[in-house]
C-alpha cells in the first residue's frame, strides 16, 4: 500500500465519511458495504458531487452482482450505481459509515441444489472371476405314498473378465429318450458406463408394450438403466424461485418436509426432489432475513413412463425362434427380429417406435407418451401389420391419473380383422376397453373398481367387473372385501370377505376368508411365515371347505376339503422343502432340495441358490462372526473367516455388516459395515479387516515423603519410538494402554502444577492383556 493510500484509509477510519459533502466536491471513502442485508466488508468507493457512488466493475461483481450486463463500466472501469436503477438501489449511512445496496434477485448467481438419488457412502465395486452352480431336485409321491416323479434342474454360471456365461439344464428321470435337456444358454456383457447390455445365445426378445415377446437364439443389444440405480431417468420436478435476502427455505411435498436449506440472495433451483409420480403439491416456506414468512404452493404432475430429454431406451434382438423349450436341447425355427426404441424429446413428451418381423409377417407401431399439464398422462400407439394375407391396423389410447389419494385409468384398444403380431398370428379381439378407479384414506381405507369390456371379431361381447375394498381395523387386523363378475357365454360371479392378522412383532401372518359364487361356497384359513434369508424355518398352512351353493341341504359327502401344507428349512448351504396337497380326495407329497456352490477367489463355498449377485464377506482367520445383509442375518464366518452372502441386488448399494460382539477382545475390526455394489450375477470379496489389539495395564503412583499416592485423574504421556501416547489415569491409579512394542520407555505424569516422570518396562508377550504392575513417578 502506498503512503498516500495509507493516509486515505487512516482518514476514512477517523471520520464516518470522508468528503461526503456533495456541495464541496467529490471524494473517496472507506465504507462498510452491505448487500441485501449481508455485510460484505469494507471497500474504498468514490462519491460524486450529485450523490452517486462509483465502484470498479470487478469489485461490484465480487459483491455477488455477477449478472450485470456487459459494457456497463465507463472508460476508467468504474460503474455508476445510479445507472443500474431500478435493479439496484443504494443508500449511504453517514453515522455508520456504510453503503447499503439493495439489488434485484436476478442480478445474483443462480443457486442449484440437487437432491436426486445419490450415494452417501463409499461403495466397493469389486468384481472378480467366479464360477457358480445352482441345483434343484424335486420328488413327488401320490396316493399311498406311491412314486410319481423325479426331476432336477441345474444352472452353471461363469463370470470371467466382465463376461457372464449362463447355461441351465433340466433332468426328467422318467423320460428315457432324453432325460437331460439343455434349456437356455447365453453369453452376456454389460457396458456399465454406457448402460448397454450385449447378449449372445438364448434370450428373451420383446418389441415393447403392445408387441410380442419370444425366446430366440441369436443376438440382443439393449439399454439397461438398472446399471445406474441413482440415475434420474424420468423427468423430476424442478422447484425454483428468487430471494431478495438471505433466507431459510423449506420444501414440503404433500405436507411432508423433504428439503431445507439456508440460501443466499438470488435465483435458486431445487433439482431432483423426491416428489412421487403422479399429482403432487409442493409448498415452499421462505423465511427471509427480516423474519417474514412467505408460502408458495406449486402443483405438479410427474410420469414415471417418460424419459428425460435426450435419454434413450431401446432393445434390438435378432435370431431364430426357440422351439420345444424344455423338451429338446437344440430345436430352433425360422428367423425373427424384434425391437423398440424410445427417446425423451421434452420434459413432457417421449416418442418411440417398435417393430417385429419374420418371413411371413411384419408389424410396426409408433408410440407417444406425454403429460397433460397437471391433468394426468396419455399414451398413444398406432400400429400396422402386413402379411401375405393382407394388412391390418391397430390403435391404442391409455389415460392415467395418479393423485395423492385418488387415481384412475382408461384404456381403449381397437384392432382390424387383419391385424396380427408374432405372438398372436390371429387377433381375435376387435375392441377392448377398461376403466379403473381407486382411492385411499386413513380413516375410510382403500377401494378400487375396474370395469373391462371386450368385443371379439365375431362380435361376442365379454364384460368384466372387479371391485375390492380394504381397511385397517387396528394395528394388527385388516378387513378385505372383493367382488368379481364376468359376462359372456360362460358368466361367473363371486364375492369374498377376509380378515388378515398381521402382527408387527411376530413373523407369522394369518387370514380367514369366505367366498361365495354362483355354484359353490368356500370357507378357508391361512397361516404363513416367510422363510428368512439366513438360517431358519418358514411354513405355510392353508385349508378350505368347499360347500354347494345351497349348503342347507348338503350332506357330508357334498363337502370337499382342500389342504395345503408347506415347510421350508433354510440352511447356510441349502434350502429344503416338504409339501403336502390334498385336493379332490387325492393326496400329493412333494420334496425339494436346492442350493448353490460358488468358486470365488480360490475357495469353494456352498449356499442357498445363487439367483442374483453375491459377495464373499471376509474377516480373515476369525470364525463364528455373524454377518448381515441390509440388516438381515445371513450366517457366520467359517474357519477361514469367510461367508458367502447370496441374494444381493446387482449394481445397487448392499449394506454388509458384521457383529462386533462376536470378535475376540484382542481383535479390532477395520470396519463394522461396508457398502458393496456387485455386477449382474457376479460378485467379489468384501474385506472387513481386523488388527490384533494387545492391552497393557497397571497402576501409577506419586511418591511423596516415601509414601505412595495413587495418581488419580493425572495426565499420562509416554514417548514410544518417536510418537507420544497420551491417556488419563483412573481410579486407584489404574491405567490402560494398547499396542506398545517391547522396550523401556520414559513417561510423564501431570496434574495441574504437579509433574513427575517414570520408567515403564514393556515385556515381550503373546498374551492379549499384560499386567505391568505398580509404577512409581518421581
Amino acid at each position: 500500500m502506498t503512503a498516500g493510500r495509507a493516509l486515505l484509509v487512516a482518514a476514512a477510519l477517523s471520520f464516518p465519511v470522508l468528503a461526503l459533502q456533495a456541495q464541496e466536491g467529490a471524494g473517496k471513502a472507506l465504507l462498510q458495504v452491505t448487500v441485501n442485508t449481508q455485510v460484505r466488508g469494507q471497500l474504498v468507493v468514490e462519491l460524486t458531487e450529485d450523490g452517486d457512488v462509483l465502484l470498479p466493475e470487478q469489485e461490484l461483481r465480487g459483491l455477488g452482482l455477477v449478472q450485470l450486463p456487459q459494457g456497463i463500466a465507463g472508460g476508467d472501469g468504474r460503474v455508476s450505481l445510479r445507472s443500474l436503477a431500478p435493479g439496484v438501489q443504494f443508500r449511504i449511512d453517514e453515522q455508520e459509515a456504510g453503503l447499503q445496496i439493495t439489488a434485484a434477485p436476478e442480478l445474483f448467481a443462480a443457486q442449484q441444489l440437487a437432491f436426486g438419488r445419490r450415494s452417501e457412502h463409499e461403495v466397493l465395486r469389486d468384481a472378480r472371476n467366479a464360477l457358480f452352480l445352482n441345483y434343484s431336485l424335486d420328488h413327488g409321491r401320490g396316493d399311498g405314498f406311491e412314486y410319481l416323479s423325479l426331476a432336477g434342474h441345474a444352472e452353471l454360471g461363469l463370470r470371467w473378465n466382465g463376461w457372464l456365461g449362463l447355461s441351465d439344464f433340466g433332468l426328467q428321470a422318467d423320460v428315457l429318450q432324453a432325460p437331460l435337456v439343455r434349456r437356455l444358454s447365453s453369453l452376456i456383457y454389460d457396458d456399465q458406463p454406457r448402460l448397454r447390455r450385449f447378449t449372445v445365445g438364448d434370450l428373451y426378445a420383446t418389441s415393447g408394450e403392445g408387441g410380442s415377446g419370444l425366446i430366440l437364439g441369436g443376438l440382443s443389444f439393449s439399454r439397461s438403466f438398472a446399471m445406474s440405480p441413482y440415475l434420474a431417468v424420468s423427468p423430476a420436478a424442478v422447484v425454483a424461485g428468487a430471494l431478495g435476502t438471505p433466507s431459510h427455505v423449506e420444501v414440503y411435498v404433500n405436507g411432508i418436509l423433504v428439503a431445507q436449506e439456508d440460501l443466499q440472495p438470488g435465483p435458486f433451483e431445487f433439482l431432483d426432489l423426491p416428489i412421487p409420480s403422479g399429482a403432487a403439491t409442493t409448498e415452499l416456506v421462505v423465511k427471509d432475513a427480516y423474519g417474514r414468512e412467505q408460502r408458495i404452493t406449486m402443483p405438479s404432475y410427474l410420469s414415471s413412463l417418460l424419459l428425460n430429454p435426450g435419454f434413450q431406451d431401446f432393445g434390438y434382438s435378432l435370431g431364430f425362434r426357440r422351439l420345444a423349450l424344455g423338451e429338446s436341447s437344440f430345436d430352433y425355427g425360422e428367423p425373427a427380429v424384434l425391437g423398440y426404441h424410445r427417446l425423451g424429446l421434452t420434459r413432457s413428451l417421449t416418442g418411440g417406435f417398435r417393430f417385429e418381423a419374420d418371413r411371413r409377417l411384419a408389424n410396426g407401431a409408433a408410440t407417444a407418451a406425454f403429460t397433460l399439464a397437471r391433468a394426468g398422462e396419455l399414451n398413444l400407439t398406432l400400429g400396422v401389420s402386413g402379411s401375405s394375407e393382407g394388412f391390418g391396423y391397430s390403435g391404442s389410447l391409455r389415460y392415467l391419473y395418479s393423485g395423492h389419494s385418488l387415481g384412475g385409468s382408461l384404456s381403449l384398444d381397437a384392432y382390424s380383422s387383419g391385424y396380427a403380431t408374432l405372438a398372436r398370428p390371429e387377433e381375435d379381439r376387435l375392441l377392448q376397453a377398461r376403466l379403473a378407479l381407486g382411492g385411499h384414506s386413513r380413516r375410510l381405507g382403500s377401494a378400487s373398481a375396474s370395469f373391462g369390456w371386450t368385443l371379439a371379431q365375431d362380435l361376442t361381447a365379454t364384460p368384466n367387473l372387479v371391485c375390492s375394498y380394504g381397511r385397517r381395523l387396528g394395528r394388527a387386523l385388516q378387513l378385505r372385501l372383493g367382488f368379481n363378475a364376468r359376462g359372456g357365454p360362460e358368466p361367473t360371479m363371486d364375492g369374498s370377505l377376509a380378515i388378515d392378522l398381521l402382527p408387527r412383532k411376530l413373523e407369522t401372518a394369518a387370514s380367514l376368508e369366505y367366498q361365495a359364487g354362483l355354484q359353490s361356497q368356500r370357507v378357508g384359513g391361512r397361516l404363513q411365515k416367510n422363510t428368512p434369508r439366513g438360517p431358519g424355518v418358514g411354513y405355510e398352512l392353508e385349508g378350505a371347505f368347499l360347500l354347494p351353493r345351497d349348503a342347507g341341504g348338503a350332506s357330508a359327502a357334498d363337502i370337499a376339503v382342500d389342504l395345503t401344507a408347506d415347510l421350508q428349512l433354510a440352511l447356510p448351504w441349502a434350502l429344503l422343502e416338504a409339501g403336502y396337497v390334498r385336493s379332490d380326495a387325492l393326496d400329493l407329497f412333494r420334496f425339494n432340495a436346492s442350493g448353490g456352490a460358488v468358486l470365488l477367489d480360490g475357495s469353494l463355498h456352498f449356499s442357498r441358490p445363487i439367483e442374483q449377485s453375491f459377495a464373499l464377506a471376509r474377516l480373515e482367520g476369525v470364525r463364528g462372526v455373524r454377518v448381515a445383509s441390509n440388516g438381515e442375518a445371513i450366517g457366520r464366518t467359517d474357519r477361514r473367516g469367510e461367508l458367502l452372502v447370496p441374494g444381493l441386488a446387482p449394481y445397487a448399494e448392499n449394506r454388509l455388516s458384521i457383529e462386533a460382539l462376536d470378535l475376540p477382545i484382542s481383535l479390532e475390526p477395520a470396519a463394522i459395515q461396508l457398502y458393496y455394489a456387485p455386477p449382474y450375477r457376479g460378485g467379489g470379496v468384501v474385506e472387513f479387516g481386523a488388527r490384533t489389539v494387545q492391552g497393557f495395564y497397571g497402576r501409577l503412583f506419586w511418591l511423596e515423603d516415601g509414601k505412595r499416592i495413587p495418581a488419580e485423574l493425572a495426565g499420562l504421556a509416554l514417548e514410544v519410538r518417536g510418537r507420544t501416547v497420551q491417556s488419563v489415569v483412573g481410579r486407584d491409579g489404574e491405567f490402560y494402554l494398547e499396542d506398545l512394542p517391547p522396550g523401556r520407555y520414559t513417561g510423564r505424569l501431570f496434574l495441574e502444577e504437579r509433574q513427575g516422570s517414570f520408567q515403564m518396562e514393556v515385556p515381550r508377550s503373546a498374551e492379549p492383556q499384560v499386567d505391568l504392575g505398580d509404577i512409581d513417578s518421581r
